[in-house]
């Protein structure tokens, strides 16, 4: 199936209301660095905004992180697993590895989980979005044959199902088991990658590169776990998109100097003709406005 087709199956998918759900998750990693911590409030500012009745917004982090985010969150402390030696500061991985560490459990009383990242907002087009299985944002890693080889071939030698969706997002959303479980196979695979692939150096973007191993490795992950994953064009929707919020339910921030751009807010770079004739209909604007209100949010125990 091309990403194409996969793309158009997501949305037919998420045109249809799937079966009660039970009580869902937004489920993030957060680390105890300003920036970071910024990002996880405005996050919890969209989710906020987003008022859902069934969804809990769930972080995992240290102590000194989790203590700067209001009680609202539901917070579960736990040690970043790139502080381990093995992963030589590979800090990406925390995202995969923190559904299944201590404290993980806790994600058991959900019946779905959105994993994804702490620079993201969610808009109230979240109520609305329930696919029927697994379902993931679209990945901008894939682009030469080099890496499309070095992942399938990684695949066939841990003898592992790939069926060919590539470009999968850093955002999946699913059933708790099968999501967790992606998320385990995808955390072995990037140690996997990162050892026998990057051990003498980093590689050069946009070719095989070291920074997004874990990509390569969720990709790997997902085609094995579910096998009849979808691709949409609803999860990680560009901060730069001038789509109506209405139209999308998450919104993730790429790495872009176009408004809204997660560097220049983080340098101060918006100015107050930034935010004359705002209009919070569309991403662009919404995600500066959450942004600049998030300020506001930081708590202190």
């Amino acid at each position: 199936m091309s990403d194409k087709q996969t793309a158009a199956a997501g949305l037919a998918s998420n045109s249809a209301p799937g079966p009660a759900a039970g009580r869902r998750a937004v489920v993030c990693f957060v680390e105890d660095r300003p920036g970071l911590v910024q990002q996880a409030l405005w996050l919890r500012r969209s989710w906020v905004f987003a008022a859902s009745a069934d969804t809990d917004l769930v972080m995992f982090g240290p102590p000194g992180a989790l203590d700067q985010l209001p009680d609202d969150v539901v917070k579960i402390v736990q040690r970043p697993v790139a502080d381990e030696p093995q992963w030589q500061d590979y800090r990406f991985v925390n995202s995969l590895a923190c559904l299944n560490a201590a404290g993980s459990d806790a994600l058991d009383r959900y019946s779905h989980l959105l994993r994804t990242d702490v620079d993201t907002f969610l808009t109230p087009a979240w109520n609305e979005f329930r696919p029927l299985g697994f379902t993931c944002g679209h990945g901008g890693y894939s682009n030469t044959d080099i890496v499309r080889r070095r992942i399938e071939a990684i695949s066939a030698d841990r003898g592992l199902t790939y069926l060919g969706l590539r470009n999968v997002g850093s955002t999946w959303y699913g059933p708790t088991r099968l999501v967790r479980e992606a998320s385990a196979l995808a955390e072995t695979l990037t140690l996997h990658i990162l050892e026998e692939h990057f051990a003498s150096g980093p590689g050069v973007w946009p070719c095989w590169y070291r920074g997004v191993a874990s990509m390569y490795a969720g990709e790997i992950a997902v085609n094995h776990c579910a096998p009849e994953a979808i691709k949409t064009d609803l999860l990680d929707v560009a901060s730069t998109s001038p789509l109506p919020i209405d139209h999308v339910p998450h919104i993730h921030c790429w790495h872009t100097s176009e408004k809204f751009s997660k560097f220049v807010f983080a340098d101060c770079g918006y100015t107050v003709s930034d935010f004359v004739d705002l209009d919070l209909r569309l991403v662009p604007d919404y995600c500066l406005a959450t942004a600049q209100l998030s300020l506001a949010d930081r708590f202190h125990a």
